[in-house]
């Protein structure tokens, strides 16, 4: 093989690779290495009419199907009516097999009179764009009467995610809690130097 045509096949096995990279994250040449930048939070699956609510204890579990966008999930967000003092709110995030990939508590304190209940995890959840999950939602105390009681409330004419159910779906097939999910995007930066040689 000629030393040119050596040069050209080389030369595009590289690009080849650079092709391949680029699909995956953003190349930076440099002959310094490039620092990652600082994770965003963006708002990704939500339905957040919340009329009409269902209430919920330690053994009464209410839980909300959604399809994420994204693969990191970090926050979840619920509209929450809470009467007297019902105790501390369970968030979880399931899969629909009701594998368990997470669980927040948050304390009843934290949780308004009605009104967005924030759960920031513990750590990012990792999860497949395009699959069904469930979200979760119960308390740590049993509910003896409705003096002290927590209600998810929701939306009873949604629009949201067609296939994705609630607990609720049975009665009430239109129906949707209140939620927002939240991910982190994470801007990669792949630091690729070129080396020239000689042939």
């Amino acid at each position: 093989m000629s030393i040119r045509r050596k040069f050209h096949t080389r030369w595009m096995v590289v690009v080849s690779i650079i092709v391949l990279i680029a699909l995956q994250a953003r190349i930076v040449f440099s002959d310094q290495p490039a620092a990652l930048a600082a994770p965003t939070d963006v708002l990704d699956q939500y339905q957040e009419g919340s009329g009409y609510g269902f209430w919920f204890d330690d053994e009464t579990l209410r839980w909300q199907e959604f399809i994420p966008s994204y693969r990191f999930l970090s926050a979840v967000d619920v509209y929450i009516s809470k009467i007297g003092n019902p105790g501390d709110v369970i968030v979880e995030i399931r899969t629909v097999g009701g594998v368990l990939l997470a669980q927040q508590t948050l304390a009843e304190s934290a949780v308004p009179t009605c009104g967005w209940a924030s759960v920031e995890l513990d750590g990012v959840v990792v999860l497949t764009p395009g699959t069904k999950y469930r979200i979760y939602v119960h308390s740590d105390t049993d509910s003896l009467s409705p003096d002290n009681r927590y209600t998810w409330r929701g939306n009873t004419a949604s629009t949201y995610c067609p296939t994705c159910d609630t607990d609720a779906s049975g009665g009430w097939p239109d129906y949707d809690y209140a939620f927002r999910t939240y991910a982190v995007i994470l801007d990669e930066v792949i630091y690729l130097p070129l080396v020239m040689r000689d042939y």
